[in-house]
Parts: C-alpha cells; sequence; structure tokens
C-alpha cells in the first residue's frame, strides 16, 4: 500500500507473496466461516505453500541462479537423451507386462495373493511396484533405474513364476537402464553445466590496453587481463560504459593500424 499497487506489482516476486498470502487469507475465510466446512487441512496446506516464499531467496543467489539458468539451457539439447531413456523404460516395460503382468495382486480370491503373504515385497508395501499395465511398469524400472538393483522386487517376481527369469530380467534391465542409459543421461548434464560454468567465467573476464584504463592514461604497457568477480560490483555503471567505450574504441584504431 505504501509503494502503490504498480509499483508493487512490477516485480514477479512480490506477486508470488501476494497470491500466496491472498491464499492462506482466503482458505482461513473459507474454513472459519459458516458454510458446513470445518476441515483445517486446507489451512495447514496454505501454511505450507508459504514456504514456497523461500524461493526469492534462491532466485537472489548467484550460484542457484546458474544452476537454474543452466538447466533451462539444457532441456532443448537434453530432449533426445530423454527420449532415449524413455525408449529403454517403454521395451522393457512392455517386456514385464507380457511376463509378469497380473502377478502382483491383493485380491484375496487370486492364488498370487497368497504367495505375497509374509514376503518382504508384501511388508515393505512396494504394491505400487507391478507390471500390471504400463504405467506401473515404468514406474516400477524408473525405480530401479534411480535406485540401481532392488532385491525385493526381483525376489517377488521369482516366487510368483517360480522360475529365475525375473532375475536375468532385471540384470539386463540393470545392465542398459541403470549403468548405460542412466549415466549417459548424468554424464550430459554434468557436461552442459560444466560448459554453462566455462561460458559464465568468460563473460567475466577480459583483457585490455594498460596504457589507458578507463581514459585515464597509465605508465604500464602492454595488455592486461581483467577478471570480474560474480556478485561483486567493482564499477559503477558510468565507470563501466566507459570502460567499454575505450575498450571498443582501442580495438577500432588496432584493427584500423592492422589495416593501414
Amino acid at each position: 500500500m505504501i509503494m502503490g499497487w504498480k509499483s508493487y506489482s512490477g516485480t514477479t516476486s512480490n506477486l508470488f507473496d501476494f497470491a500466496i498470502t491472498l491464499f492462506a487469507v482466503l482458505t482461513s475465510v473459507y474454513v472459519y466461516s459458516p458454510n458446513g466446512y470445518d476441515s483445517t487441512k486446507l489451512i495447514r496446506y496454505s501454511i505450507m505453500a508459504r514456504v514456497f516464499r523461500l524461493s526469492r531467496l534462491l532466485g537472489s543467489m548467484q550460484s542457484f541462479n546458474l544452476i537454474y539458468s543452466t538447466m533451462m539451457s539444457i532441456l532443448p539439447a537434453a530432449k533426445r537423451v530423454f527420449l532415449m531413456l524413455f525408449c529403454v523404460l517403454y521395451i522393457f516395460s512392455a517386456i514385464g507386462v507380457y511376463f509378469f503382468g497380473g502377478m502382483i495382486t491383493r485380491d484375496p480370491d487370486n492364488p498370487m495373493s497368497e504367495k505375497l503373504r509374509g514376503t518382504g515385497f508384501a511388508e515393505s508395501a512396494y504394491w505400487s511396484n507391478n507390471f500390471n499395465d504400463m504405467m506401473s511398469g515404468i514406474n516400477t524400472l524408473f525405480a530401479f533405474a534411480i535406485l540401481g538393483f532392488i532385491p525385493a522386487l526381483s525376489d517377488v517376481f521369482v516366487t510368483t513364476t517360480g522360475t529365475k527369469f525375473p532375475r536375468l530380467f532385471f540384470l539386463v534391465f540393470n545392465i542398459v537402464g541403470n549403468i548405460i542409459v542412466n549415466n549417459v543421461v548424468v554424464a550430459f548434464v554434468i557436461d552442459s553445466f560444466l560448459n554453462k560454468l566455462e561460458d559464465n567465467d568468460t563473460k567475466t573476464s577480459t583483457s585490455f590496453d594498460a596504457a589507458t584504463v578507463t581514459g585515464t592514461k597509465t605508465s604500464i604497457s602492454g595488455q592486461v587481463e581483467a577478471r570480474f568477480k560474480r556478485g561483486m560490483q567493482f564499477f559503477s555503471s558510468k565507470q563501466k560504459s566507459a570502460y567499454l567505450r575505450q575498450l571498443s574504441k582501442a580495438k577500432s584504431e588496432e584493427k584500423d593500424g592492422a589495416l593501414s
């Protein structure tokens, strides 16, 4: 109110704070008003949403800005890598649905449920990790790709099928999906981040003629490399503009001298 709405709404962070605060106020009014709804879970959810206001602090840190800009810049190039990972998950999921579909169930009328009773799979409540459909199969294989080999999951399919084939299936997927494809994805992300970091470091350094610095004559000769530390400002905007003009002029003179 002191700044005025136009000035306050000029930044995205202020609009984000306003939306979170407004959501918390509206949920409180809705819960405590006489409308038949008195559950306080909605208020707790709105309070939890206020934690996202900490994202403003992350945005003000140079290191997090670098991570965010890197992730946004590598997404277009990462489409082929993630598509390869999806294809591997899809193919192995289709194979898993064909061989293991319907074997994980809690239906008491299904004889398979008796085989699962007392297993580590049932005790750990891994029921969502199955091959009863394609999406469940992809979810199961994605857990393998992220966490590595999970004995409880492979053992339950050995129990239900009565063969050792599930161990071979998960072993092959662990080699192809985890050791090869997953490491390719991780290596691609790390390589892209390091390239972005190198580009960012290059932008923070330059070389200039030491005889003239921001329009001031010096007794120094030769080329000097200046490195500007990220997150710190050594020059005012006017000094920076003067430096850039002087640098452009020096390069033009050097080019003209080479042509003559």
